[in-house]
């Protein structure tokens, strides 16, 4: 999360509730970690414009290729090879890779079922593809469905509290963002989920006023209070694995 104009009250609000060891964010950095074998041939989708999940892959990739529809992957300093495409086919051979990963992407999709089947066809036998995305029952997404992109963007930006360096949000479609749906799209495809995870964290969208922050943060201290609230989380990270050829 960016908090523009330095320290102010939402990075002492952050600091002070969301600094235990109970908030570490460090779930993504784990399944990345655990997921990705050292020396690992690696295929980052939506490889820009945030360069934090590649500059965690580096380390432990013996290659990565980014792929995105967005310039500005030919930014990111950790790739080895940066493509832009048409957000369709795949401009790479099959049987190419043993991770594909994407973070905050699956929620764009257009065609999730064609997406699901350009990361089964280039990844090898037994590789796996593992994506953080947005969790359609979360208000966030919600409230996109019924809100016009026209609009999203500046309400995003002001709910955000975000620099006027930060990219526009890109369009969201949620057509691949449940449990029920990421597993049927990806069975078809060819890929098994292997580890499926919702969960909550701190109120991003929360920065625009204190009332506001105090609201969101209520929201997340029920929903983490029980499993049975699982299914109303914000973010979803899932681990698929590739069965066989098809």
């Amino acid at each position: 999360m960016n908090i523009a104009g330095g320290s102010d009250w939402r990075q002492d609000y952050l600091e002070r509730y969301y600094s235990g060891t109970r908030y570490q964010c460090d779930r993504w950095p784990r399944l990345v970690q655990d997921y990705t074998p050292p020396g690992a041939s690696v295929l980052e989708i939506g490889g820009g414009p945030v360069v934090w999940t590649t500059g965690m892959l580096r380390g432990r990739a013996r290659e990565i290729f980014g792929l995105d529809i967005d310039p500005v992957v030919r930014n990111n300093q950790f790739l080895d090879e940066a493509i832009v495409y048409d957000g369709r086919q795949f401009p790479l051979q099959g049987a190419r890779f043993d991770v594909a990963i994407s973070r905050w992407v699956n929620e764009h999709l257009e065609d999730p079922a064609l997406h699901f089947r350009e990361v089964q066809r280039v990844l090898v036998p037994g590789g796996v593809y593992l994506f953080r995305t947005v969790n359609l029952y979360h208000y966030t997404a919600l409230g996109a469905c019924i809100t016009p992109h026209w609009l999203q963007v500046p309400l995003v930006r002001w709910l955000r509290h975000m620099s006027s360096e930060e990219h526009d949000p890109y369009p969201t479609y949620y057509r691949a963002n449940t449990r029920r749906r990421i597993t049927a799209i990806g069975e078809k495809a060819g890929l098994m989920p292997i580890a499926f995870a919702i969960s909550e964290e701190s109120p991003s969208y929360g920065m625009a006023f204190r009332a506001l922050f105090h609201g969101l943060m209520a929201y997340e201290r029920l929903v983490n209070s029980s499993r049975r609230f699982e299914g109303v989380r914000h973010t979803i990270d899932c681990v698929l694995r590739k069965v066989s050829e098809r």
